[in-house]
């Protein structure tokens, strides 16, 4: 007999099939949820103060750099002012050495993101998908043996359901975040620009923390939607 027709509620392998897959996608769901809520609130407003104190040492490096120009050589310059004025090129050197520093800071914010970022779909997507197939599972069972309860098939379809809507959620609107952070940490090739023009770091900078800004909005929606999806299934095992 089919683990499908073995079941008669007090059957042994209902009696120890239906808690388990309970418990799982309970637990998947909320793991899965205070993950993606650690991530929101503890590792990306990390990354986003990286990327974001990269744009302002830039915005310092230029105004340093425009305080180092050198003035205008008098009309009659001494020999000592020119001797003392070739030494301004070495000293005009320091703030590109800031320039430089900070235009690594936000790639490595980019970095550090695209790296969770496919760590996190390796560890958490498996458990989502037998959460859906575990939960969908559960409201066919109960939905056959409506006499059990009524209304908790119900309750088990949503679960599906939330987890379900996840992924459409994921693929339309962060992925495009993911793909545009990879590419300024150097992961994806980037799109042509026009003219061949050289690439804006100023611009690259701002891109970087206004993307991982909005993917981490995102995020927490996606967190509470896995939360809900916990919280019921949590509510089931109660009832």
């Amino acid at each position: 007999m089919s683990a499908l027709h073995a079941s008669s509620p007090h059957g042994s392998a209902g009696a120890l099939l239906l808690p388990a897959l309970k418990g799982f996608v309970t637990a998947s769901c909320l793991i899965v949820a205070g993950s993606m809520t650690a991530t929101s609130l503890q590792f990306l407003p990390g990354l986003i103060g990286i990327a974001q104190h990269s744009v302002e040492r830039s915005a310092s490096s230029r105004v340093e750099s425009g305080r180092l120009t050198p003035n205008p050589e008098p009309s009659n310059p001494a020999p000592e002012t020119k001797s003392i004025h070739l030494t301004v090129p070495d000293a005009s050197n320091w703030p590109a050495q800031k320039l430089n520093a900070s235009v690594a800071g936000h790639k490595i914010a980019a970095r550090q993101f695209s790296l969770m970022s496919k760590s996190a779909f390796l560890s958490q997507v498996p458990f989502e998908l037998l959460s859906i197939i575990s939960s969908g599972y559960l409201a066919y069972y109960y939905r056959r043996h409506i006499t059990l309860s009524p209304h908790i098939w119900k309750s088990w379809a949503a679960v599906a359901g939330l987890i379900t809507i996840v992924f459409p959620y994921t693929g339309i609107m962060m992925v495009p975040y993911d793909h545009k952070i990879a590419r300024i940490a150097g992961f994806e090739e980037k799109l042509e620009s026009y003219e061949d023009a050289p690439p804006d770091h100023d611009a690259e900078k701002t891109n970087t923390v206004e993307f991982l800004t909005k993917w981490n909005s995102l995020n927490g929606v996606r967190a509470v939607i896995m939360t809900l999806a916990g919280s019921l299934g949590l509510y089931t095992l109660l009832v």
